[in-house]
């Protein structure tokens, strides 16, 4: 699991949305009470159904709420994607593009970071489906990570 970056630290910040965070952390506490409460009242082997549904998304929420690239002053550059972490040195970026292919259909556009060596690391937190607005919200992201990845090469 990467170390997180004291807030001091953070020179670039990209998360989702804070109503969308708080609604993620909300949510699994919300659906087992609707499961308890409407579905099945009665105890028995259901509960644990309903238990294990509850724990399935209360981990899926935490790795949504978790979501986020976080640029420090000492050049690391933590991407917390949604199965998989990364951490990145500024030096071995090599570019920031805004690129398609990210999730299963390949339909959802997304800011990546491609490494010196040609591989890239998608930074899923900016994903999103094709909309009129997506690609002048992506171009500001993919600016703000370029502005943090320059700001390295500075004396």
């Amino acid at each position: 699991m990467n170390p997180v970056p004291a807030p001091a630290d953070v020179r670039l910040s990209l998360r989702p949305p804070t109503w969308l965070r708080v609604w993620v952390a909300v949510f699994p506490l919300l659906f087992v009470v609707f499961l308890v409460v409407v579905v099945a009242p009665e105890q028995g082997a259901r509960a644990w159904i309903f238990a294990g549904g509850f724990a399935v998304t209360a981990l899926l929420g935490r790795r949504l709420f978790r979501l986020a690239v976080l640029g420090t002053a000492d050049g690391r550059l933590v991407v917390r994607n949604h199965w998989q972490d990364h951490t990145l040195r500024r030096e071995d970026i090599a570019d920031v593009t805004v690129g398609q292919g990210v999730g299963r259909g390949g339909t959802n556009r997304s800011v990546r970071v491609l490494l010196h060596g040609g591989a890239s690391v998608p930074l899923e937190v900016t994903a999103t489906s094709f909309r009129p607005n997506v690609p002048t919200r992506l171009q500001h992201q993919a600016e703000a990570v370029r502005t943090w990845v320059s700001a390295g090469a500075q004396p």
